[in-house]
This record gives C-alpha cells, sequence and structure tokens, in this order.
C-alpha cells in the first residue's frame, strides 16, 4: 500500500474540494427547509387557536398518548 496521504490523491482532492462543501450546502438546504416548516406550523397552529398536539392531529400525526 502507497503512503500518500489521501488527501493529496486525486480522489481525496475531489473530496475534500468539491464533495464536503456540496455536503454542507445541503445539509444547510435541509435545515433552512426544517425551520420553514418549525415557523409554518406555528403561525398555522396560532392562527387556528390551537395546540401543538391538536395541530398534528388535525394534519393526521400520530397522536400523543
Amino acid at each position: 500500500m502507497s503512503e500518500v496521504p489521501f488527501h493529496a490523491t486525486r480522489m481525496g482532492r475531489t473530496y475534500y474540494e468539491r464533495d464536503v462543501p456540496e455536503l454542507i450546502r445541503q445539509l444547510k438546504r435541509i435545515g433552512d427547509g426544517v425551520e420553514r416548516l418549525v415557523e409554518l406550523n406555528e403561525t398555522t397552529s396560532k392562527a387556528d387557536g390551537a395546540t401543538a398536539a391538536e395541530a398534528s392531529s388535525k394534519a393526521g400525526g400520530i397522536p400523543d398518548p
């Protein structure tokens, strides 16, 4: 096996220069989407005068035990 460090290989450079930044961008995108869903759920629940559990059950979610 060669003693070339991973970051010095073509695959390593691709991983660190393209794949990791893209992974970070996608994770941020997912986080932003989750934040928007939470905000939407909170505003919908407040507008309906319902608690989060009631809103969840109305939306077909699993009711709290």
